[in-house]
Formats: structure tokens, C-alpha cells, sequence
């Protein structure tokens, strides 16, 4: 990834039933990485919510991040071809939005 020191995906989010039966939030998940290499998975981080479809739709999303950056840095890099061929003129990519949101979370992801 461009400038990326964070954990290769692919990222998988677990429910689990850690949770203590006095704690105050109703989900829990771990969020783990899974190495190819030597067929291990790592947690890397938690989640916990008060809210148990919150709690699932945020474990998710977190543990889409590593896909969700490769495609957009893909697709940004497809659009940026495009102006570069004379397919798409540059005028109208730089000042789309979606390209100017695309180029703010790819930084945000990899600062």
C-alpha cells in the first residue's frame, strides 16, 4: 500500500462471548488478520458496543478497511490512467468530488 506500515488484510471480524456478564455492552468482536503464509490469524484489535447491530456493522466495516483501500487505490489509479491517455479530461476528475473524497481517505488511511 502507498506509505502503509498497518497489517496486511484480509481482516475478518469474530463475534465473540468474552464478554464479561457484568460488563455494560451488549457485543464484542475481535478483529483478526489472517497470515497466508504460515496459516495463522492475529487479533489486532476489538470492538465493543453497546448497541449489538452497531457493534456488528462497525466490527465489519473496520475489518473491510484493508480491501476497501486496495480497491480504491485501484480505481484512483484506473481514473488517473484514463486522464493520462486522453480518455478523461483532468479538469473534470480534479475537481470531482468523489475523486477529491477517494485522494482524502487514501491519506487518511496511509498517513
Amino acid at each position: 500500500m502507498i506509505g502503509s506500515a498497518h497489517t496486511p488484510g484480509p481482516w475478518t471480524a469474530i463475534a465473540t462471548d468474552t464478554l464479561d456478564p457484568d460488563s455494560p455492552h451488549a457485543s464484542h468482536f475481535d478483529i483478526d488478520a489472517w497470515d497466508a503464509n504460515d496459516e495463522s490469524s492475529e487479533t489486532i484489535c476489538y470492538t465493543f458496543s453497546d448497541d449489538a447491530p452497531t457493534g456488528q456493522a462497525n466490527a465489519h466495516l473496520i475489518a473491510a478497511a484493508p480491501c476497501l483501500l486496495s480497491a480504491l487505490t485501484a480505481l484512483q489509479q484506473e481514473i488517473n490512467n484514463l486522464v493520462e491517455d486522453g480518455t478523461l479530461q483532468s479538469v473534470h476528475v480534479a475537481s470531482n468530488t468523489g475523486m477529491v473524497q477517494a485522494s482524502e481517505a487514501i491519506a487518511k488511511a496511509t498517513q
